[in-house]
């Protein structure tokens, strides 16, 4: 699935003096399995990787994830493993953000996944955030395996790593 959303501009501080750029026409998320296939919903217990198209050159960028794990998480310690705090042309090129997201076996519901970002300090920040649907019914193998409930009937030979 690639979700292409018009960001909002949410602070302006030069902007309004009339010193801003060309507003981003959109900011494109893509969440793809393993096979880097697009997918329309999220698995519990998987692994995707994220792709934020933010359409303009930026310079800094905020991402957080109301559920699951980023691979490049904001506190290497990880006290933030739902956030990425990322500068262009130092943690990543151009335009496109990419990271990896896992989910645990219990999430369920709906993953918010929102950045706020900007091109220039003096130009304001804008942000975007989608939505996807987790669906329990095609979690992961090993979460079976995270089921079992007593250390004597589990036999981690038959769970997939």
């Amino acid at each position: 699935m690639t979700v292409s959303i018009a960001p909002k501009l949410v602070l302006v501080s030069l902007a309004l003096l009339g010193f801003c750029s060309a507003y981003p026409e959109s900011t494109t998320f893509s969440f793809l399995d393993s096979a880097k296939e697009s997918v329309a919903e999220l698995c519990p217990g998987s692994a995707y990787t994220l792709e934020v198209n933010l359409g303009s050159d930026l310079a800094e960028m905020y991402l957080t994830s109301s559920q699951g794990v980023f691979g490049k998480p904001f506190e290497p310690n990880g006290d933030c493993p739902n956030q990425v705090v990322a500068i262009a042309g130092w943690d990543f090129p151009g335009t496109v953000f990419t990271d990896s997201l896992t989910l645990d076996c219990s999430a369920s519901g709906s993953v918010e996944v929102a950045i706020s970002w900007g091109e220039d300090k003096t130009e304001g920040y804008y942000q975007s955030s989608v939505s996807v649907e987790v669906n329990p019914a095609c979690a992961h193998p090993s979460c079976e395996c995270a089921e079992l409930t007593t250390a004597q009937t589990q036999d981690y030979a038959f769970c997939p790593i």
